[in-house]
């Protein structure tokens, strides 16, 4: 396995963001939970994150990571 930084920025739509943090923070809990992630944490500003995946390559990091926006609805 390998180690990958990914630097996130979000969206200046700050009401976006409030919107999707909940489902967002659990989604994150759940690839740390399995394993993809290894540490990570949003800027102060609130700008983005730093995320710290392992993954065999880049390709699974891809495969793993679903933005907010295309997650199947609940």
């Amino acid at each position: 396995m390998n180690t990958y930084a990914v630097l996130w920025t979000y969206t200046a739509d700050a009401e976006k963001v409030a919107r999707h943090k909940d489902s967002h923070m659990q989604y994150i809990k759940s690839l740390a939970a399995g394993g993809a992630i290894v540490e990570g944490g949003a800027w102060r500003d609130g700008s983005g994150a730093l995320i710290i995946f392992r993954a065999s390559d880049r390709e699974q990091i891809r495969a793993t990571w679903t933005p907010i926006h295309s997650r199947p609805k609940a």
